[in-house]
């Protein structure tokens, strides 16, 4: 798997975590109107959807490409000890974790200062910024054990 454009970004002066090969990359935006993830092994009380629900349900790629979405659970971020939920969906067609910054805001999570602050916790996640998105560590991100 290529790490290319992975490097230190100059934008922060905050080392870029490497890739983690097993998770992907982590991006947040705050046009995503949902939380979305490729990586089963990342979601927590995973439900699958019936085949009524898939027909219905899809997002959209950045080429206005339609991405089956086949299920959904909860997503732990992990600030320090603190784990975080969040709702995520699960679509095998999406290259990165995607998380979507109002879902974090609905959630107590707010983007400040390049760092995710949840009012439950007093650490917080280091975020940089590379080619104008936001971005964080896939280590953040806690696997179902």
């Amino acid at each position: 798997m290529s790490t290319r454009g992975l490097s230190s970004p100059k934008e922060n002066n905050i080392k870029a975590p490497k890739l983690n090969p097993e998770f992907g990359r982590v991006i947040i935006d705050s046009g995503a109107a949902v939380t979305v993830t490729s990586k089963k092994e990342l979601i927590h009380n995973y439900r699958s959807f019936s085949e009524i629900e898939r027909d219905e349900k899809f997002l959209e790629g950045p080429s206005k490409e339609r991405l089956d979405v086949e299920g959904e659970g909860i997503l732990k971020l992990r600030f320090g000890d603190y784990l975080k939920e969040i709702n995520v969906t699960y679509s095998p067609g999406i290259p990165s974790n995607l998380i979507s910054l109002g879902n974090l805001d609905k959630e107590g999570v707010k983007l400040i200062d390049k760092q995710l602050i949840c009012e439950d916790s007093i650490d917080h996640i280091e975020v940089f910024l590379q080619r104008q998105i936001f971005m964080t560590d896939p280590d953040n991100l806690e696997p179902v054990n």
